[in-house]
């Protein structure tokens, strides 16, 4: 029963409205005929026609739901994934050590100069 509302509500609730909408066009087509054939000619069309036209409208609305439904679930499963991303990035920083190391190692190839190794050193050392 759990599965019933939980495993993917808006595939259900989009499924629902087309086939609500088939259901209703069907029955309308039906009784549109039954006028027909007592001789009720514009009854019947205003029968077919509107309720066509009425359960596609009702369809439409069952329908956009389910679309809503599916993408505050899509939302809400991206935002658990951002926060997931957000608390790993934040505790994956370097910290000052490693920062001065990297600093060192870059100072010691030759790759970047005294002074630029000096300022960053003082960067890090003041908090920046």
């Amino acid at each position: 029963m759990n599965g019933l509302f939980n495993d993917d509500i808006g595939k259900k609730i989009k499924t629902t409205a087309i086939v609500g909408f088939v259901i209703e066009a069907v029955a309308a087509i039906i009784l549109g005929f039954i006028a027909f054939i007592d001789e009720e000619i514009g009854i019947g069309f205003a029968v077919i026609v509107g309720g066509i036209l009425g359960a596609y409208l009702i369809a439409m609305f069952i329908y956009a739901f389910g679309v809503l439904v599916d993408k505050t679930v899509q939302i809400a499963s991206n935002t658990s994934k951002i926060k997931s991303l957000s608390s790993q990035s934040i505790s994956a920083q370097p910290s000052n050590a490693q920062r001065k190391a990297h600093l060192k190692d870059l100072y010691e190839k030759g790759l970047i100069n005294a002074d630029d190794y000096n300022r960053a050193v003082a960067a890090i050392d003041a908090g920046n």
